[in-house]
């Protein structure tokens, strides 16, 4: 157990060369396989990769990178991640097989099957690019959160201080929260302000996650979208939605700017995709031009003040019980959330027979207003009353 700890102001860099190795590796801890709650870090981290060797018929490097750890398998609450994590690799000599994967997150590089993440938070700068002019020569997966996931994130969220971007000779999957979410792996109830970026090779890139194989519920996006490879699949929300992932109730107001083949909300899918939405003022500028999309990517254009209402994120994707608070004008904000830095003062609605009961919450000091608790309305119990015989 690592309980209430910080870490500030540390710059960790790493340096490999000519080993096939995994290397995890974070500001708080390498590997985690127990539980990590209520801790902080702020840090420049990086690596570097250099491939000389020319004696080698294949060479690999797997390197796990995150703020608070690079590998996690236990048990991850309350984690807030502020800083940097970096990579850089390049190879001197193309003449034989060298394969590089990379997995670099805000919070965590890579979660396995067994790793739950809850009520945590990054404002990182995520980066993983070549150095001095010499792209990424393997594979790499970047996320504002999470680089990749097999396990469970829950109520966590990257905020608009993030950046993800990334570039490679090979195929790099790039999103604002995770990078690639694998078949198994849940995400539910989170959501990302972050810009994410993709350069080189063959990107799949999207507002929250770049390639999604598992499961993504009750989550949204708001941020650029950025693909400047004129090889991949950019969406507002998803890059590529394969056939074992579902996207279910969730929503986008990104803004997207692309070189390759782009859509607002979900750019291919061959999975399943129910109840999701995008802002109906969302762009897509394809190589520069205002790219006109009909509805081929299964999310539905909603206008603003249908976005935001009590009917549509209460009645239709129904997150009032999947972790949200609902806030009047506003972005939803997550329930773990909702008090912190709040001065808050209650005034209590009860049901009636027409009418939702609620709370609302006026915070003393911002002014801000949120409804929460809803209760819906009784309706009403007719019972039949005899008066006297007819005449």
């Amino acid at each position: 157990l690592i309980d209430n700890c910080a870490i500030e102001e540390c710059v960790g860099t790493y340096i490999s060369t000519d080993t096939s190795i995994t290397v995890n590796f974070g500001a708080l801890v390498g590997y985690n396989d127990g539980t990590i709650t209520a801790c902080q870090a702020n840090a420049q981290v990086t690596v570097s990769s250099s491939f000389t060797a020319v004696q080698w018929d294949s060479h690999s490097d797997k390197l796990n990178f995150g703020m608070i750890a690079g590998g996690n398998c236990g048990v991850m609450t309350d984690g807030v991640a502020k800083g940097s994590v970096t990579a850089s690799a390049y190879r001197e000599t193309s003449s034989y097989s060298v394969t590089y994967y990379a997995n670099i997150g805000g919070l965590v590089g890579e979660q396995l099957t067994a790793g739950s993440i809850e009520n945590c938070n990054a404002e990182v700068f995520v980066s993983i690019y070549g150095t001095a002019g010499k792209k990424t020569t393997g594979y790499g997966k970047a996320g504002g959160l999470v680089a990749i996931n097999y396990g469970k994130i829950v109520s966590s969220y990257t905020l608009a201080g993030a950046t993800v971007q990334s570039g490679g000779t090979q195929e790099m999957l790039t999103g604002g929260f995770v990078g690639r979410n694998e078949a198994g792996g849940s995400i539910d109830s989170c959501y990302s302000f972050a810009t994410a970026i993709a350069d080189g090779g063959y990107s799949q890139l999207g507002g929250f996650v770049g390639h999604n194989s598992g499961t993504v519920r009750s989550c949204f996006s708001s941020g650029t979208v950025n693909g400047k490879t004129s090889n991949g699949r950019v969406g507002g929300f998803c890059g590529c939605n394969d056939a074992n992932g579902t996207l279910y109730k969730n929503y986008c107001i990104s803004a997207v700017e692309s070189n390759c083949q782009a859509n607002y909300f979900v750019q291919l899918n061959e999975g399943t995709v129910s109840k999701n939405y995008y802002l109906n003022t969302s762009t897509v500028m394809y190589k520069g031009v205002l790219y006109e999309q009909t509805n081929e990517n299964n999310a539905d254009a909603l206008a603003y003040d249908k976005l935001f209402s009590q009917d549509f994120l209460i009645g239709t994707l129904g997150w009032n019980e999947s972790g949200w608070v609902i806030v009047i004008d506003d972005s939803p904000m997550l329930k773990t959330e909702f008090l912190n830095g709040h001065n808050f003062k209650t005034k209590k609605y009860e049901a009636t027979c027409e009418n939702d009961g609620f709370t609302v919450y006026i915070c003393a000091d911002c002014r801000k207003v949120v409804i929460y608790d809803y209760i819906e309305k009784l309706g009403h119990d007719w019972q039949y009353q005899f008066d006297s015989e007819p005449t």
